[in-house]
């Protein structure tokens, strides 16, 4: 692969499987909360540790491609394993703010919003002696009001935008935003002069669908995210991200609808492949963390 200037950003999404959007958090859910989930499917009152064996396979991958990677961790996560955290920071990667729990927009208010984010950020701070400055709003799901609260509470860059079409009634609104990184204004997600620096999730170019994304590189193939970043990355610093829950195997749930077994296909082995084989393909092409990403900008 001809490698260009420009750089190469890896994220992960620290949320368990039982996060999608289909499962809980959202207006679509099939469980109205993760207890219930966890009540149901789990017989617990807690997750069972899912999470564990492949974000310690993740760290073990990031270190064989020699990758510092941004970790966006979620204040429910954290919670519950401190030690994921602590092991994170240990190996050197970048820690950011998943929010406190997995749930669309639409579930809180301002109010509620900004307490539940200023917690998880102290939280994760707290656990990894880091300033955290990064924030990924769950599902990509964003409303312009979030922006000011982001740059009250210390955030000094977001990565939720996704450029795409509608699709499984998100996005949509984002698709006239732009895919290269950006500064946003003071009070939306649209181009401006103000303190909050954008990494948008690259989208699938004239289909204009996600792309850079495990979700859509299980759904379609490698080639997909391949192709995505190759043609991003032409032109702009781009970014790839996944989660740990799609390197293990899917609890199996009777009656899902057709969508619901495509977000949960290839995930395992699968994964793990196609992760390897996407950083084996970009392993030359520079990478940064977030954060070193946005200084690059700060600085010129």
């Amino acid at each position: 692969m001809k490698v260009n200037k420009n750089k190469l950003v890896i994220s992960i999404d620290l949320d368990e499987w039982y996060h999608a959007r289909w499962v809980t958090g959202s207006k679509i859910s099939r469980y109205p909360d993760t207890l219930s989930f966890f009540r149901e499917v789990y017989n617990l009152d807690r997750p069972r540790g899912d999470i564990e064996k492949p974000t310690i396979e993740i760290l073990e991958m990031l270190e064989e491609f020699n990758i510092k990677a941004t970790f966006f961790i979620l204040g429910e996560i954290a919670g519950y394993y401190p030690h994921l955290v602590k092991e994170i920071t240990k190996n050197g990667h970048e820690i950011s703010c998943h929010g406190k729990n997995h749930k669309d927009l639409w579930s809180y208010t301002p109010q509620t919003f900004r307490s539940d984010l200023k917690e998880a950020k102290n939280l994760l701070e707290d656990l990894s002696g880091q300033k955290v400055i990064g924030y990924r709003a769950p599902n990509l799901v964003i409303e312009d009001w979030i922006v000011p609260i982001l740059i009250e509470l210390g955030f000094e860059y977001d990565s939720s935008v996704c450029p795409s079409r509608k699709l499984m009634g998100k996005f949509g609104r984002s698709k006239s935003l732009p895919a290269h990184p950006y500064f946003l204004s003071e009070n939306s997600f649209k181009p401006g002069n103000g303190p909050l620096f954008e990494i948008p999730i690259p989208v699938f170019p004239f289909l204009k669908l996600p792309a850079a994304t495990g979700i859509m590189t299980r759904v379609i193939g490698v080639w997909w995210s391949r192709f995505a970043l190759k043609y991003n990355l032409r032109s702009h610093d781009a970014l790839y991200y996944f989660h740990p829950y799609e390197m293990v195997e899917a609890p199996q749930l009777d009656n899902l609808t057709v969508m619901q077994k495509l977000h949960s296909r290839r995930s395992g082995d699968w994964m793990k492949t196609a992760v390897e084989k996407l950083l084996h393909t970009f392993k030359d092409q520079s990478k940064l963390t977030c954060l070193q990403l946005m200084n690059l900008y700060t600085n010129n």
